[in-house]
């Protein structure tokens, strides 16, 4: 009960002392999800709501958009760059994705599933909270790496497109003529390794499908990608991966190709 009303005091102080519009600079204390976190304001512990996560003790700058009848705060905070690396963060990416892929390996729900099924994973995380925790320890690691490659390059980490594959890797890059250029790699146990490759315009789009061993496949794989519904999807046919392809779509989005 002290706690409740300490906490009550402090919020009216800061109303006091503060007006909508103006900045409050932070403290990050804890990730609370992918972009939720703790943060101190001038000693005063608050949930915010954050557009990165920076390690703790890293400043962030707040702007207070409401006081009443709850205090709000916008981050905008200057895009933190991480002095970590990009090589060091590559591997943490690959060491968190292994990670989960172990864990996830071993739930039958999710080894023997195909295609994208996002609710058997859901499913499967409400109970299992070691998976839980790895998924979080992954999509933070995969974040942190987007943030780097940007703005030439995005990298996205869905480990249900397609569910019951591994290796999960899709990255998005904007070529010079406006077109979306989206490429997915995963490995798929007892089939090998895949790749799609995908180039959007709206309302068309087109993919090709490349595979570590076709004969594995008795169809090819869709391209994993949400939203392609709406478009006029034409598929350009399917190849083999050429040789020296297993280091996968990121890193060839490292070397820059």
């Amino acid at each position: 009960m002290h706690d409740s009303f300490e906490a009550l005091a402090r919020q009216a102080a800061f109303r006091r002392l503060h007006r909508v519009g103006q900045k409050v600079r932070a403290r990050m204390l804890r990730a609370e999800g992918p972009d939720l976190a703790w943060v101190s304001v001038e000693g005063q512990e608050l949930l915010a709501r954050v557009a990165q996560l920076p390690p703790p003790g890293a400043p962030l700058l707040f702007l207070i958009t409401s006081l009443d009848p709850e205090i709000r705060l916008q981050d905008v905070t200057p895009s933190f760059v991480p002095a970590t690396p990009l090589s060091t963060l590559a591997a943490n990416f690959s060491s968190a994705r292994l990670r989960y892929d172990a864990l996830a390996r071993k739930v039958p729900e999710l080894a023997q599933a195909e295609g994208s099924a996002p609710a058997i994973l859901t499913r499967a995380l409400a109970v299992n909270g070691p998976l839980a925790q790895a998924l979080l320890d992954c999509a933070r690691s995969a974040a942190a790496l987007s943030r780097v490659l940007e703005p030439s390059r995005r990298l996205f980490w869905q480990p249900w497109l397609p569910l019951g594959a591994e290796r999960h890797e899709t990255v998005l890059r904007r070529t010079s003529g406006g077109l979306l250029n989206l490429e997915a790699g995963f490995f798929l146990p007892g089939r090998g390794q895949a790749r799609i490759r995908l180039l959007c315009k709206p309302p068309r789009a087109s993919y090709r499908v490349l595979l570590e061993n076709p004969a594995a496949w008795p169809e090819p794989p869709l391209p994993p990608f949400p939203g392609l519904d709406a478009l006029t999807l034409e598929c350009l046919g399917t190849d083999t991966l050429a040789p020296g392809s297993s280091g996968g779509v990121l890193a060839d989005a490292l070397a820059g190709r």
